[in-house]
């Protein structure tokens, strides 16, 4: 990929102004004037259908964007038939369905980690990440069962224009943002 662009002006039935957003080797591989435009996500005779899964970092802060790129999908036209919410951790399905014959992508995310959690022990990171692991297991299985195509989603993000950042944080799946915290009891009067 050498560069990205935006469209900002339909000038015609076969052109438009765009403006450059990154170029990434402008000396040895500049733009030139023949290249070809491509989007992943957007097929002008075809509805582009995606899952995903996992935490999507657009900011490198190893915490999920994915509010933001389920918006960012929906504006380029991608219909989203399914996604995992984390927090409550949950499947996310349009019209109750979810995920079919007729999604093209599943995009998924780094799968979860318990390097640095205590495992023999039941804390709430490591529940919130044995958890998480299984649901983005599930939704593999179900995407083999569907025939969808599997990519990661840092190529996905890649592959449609988004220019991510340069030294990300890893996923976080067991911050605090992820937990469901339960209130304590409340304490009975004159204890």
């Amino acid at each position: 990929m050498k560069a990205g662009i935006e469209i900002v002006e339909i000038t015609g039935p076969e052109s438009s102004r765009a403006k450059v957003i990154f170029e990434n080797e402008p000396i040895r591989n500049p733009i030139q004037p023949k290249d070809q435009i491509f989007n992943i996500a957007w097929q002008p005779a075809e509805e582009i259908r995606v899952a995903f899964a996992g935490i999507i970092d657009l900011d490198g802060d190893g915490l999920d964007n994915n509010e933001d790129f389920l918006r960012m999908l929906e504006r380029q036209g991608v219909v989203v038939d399914e996604y995992l919410k984390l927090k409550p951790l949950e499947f996310i399905k349009r019209d109750g369905k979810g995920m079919s014959l007729r999604t093209k992508y599943l995009i998924i995310a780094p799968n979860p980690k318990l390097d640095g959690v205590p495992v023999g022990m039941n804390t709430p990171q490591a529940i919130q990440i044995a958890e998480t692991i299984k649901f983005m297991s599930d939704i593999r299985s179900r995407a083999a069962q569907n025939g969808v195509q599997v990519i990661e989603a840092n190529k996905f993000l890649a592959m449609i224009g988004f220019k991510l950042p340069k030294n990300p944080l890893p996923p976080q799946y067991g911050a605090g943002n992820y937990l469901d915290q339960v209130a304590p009891p409340p304490k009975k009067e004159g204890n």
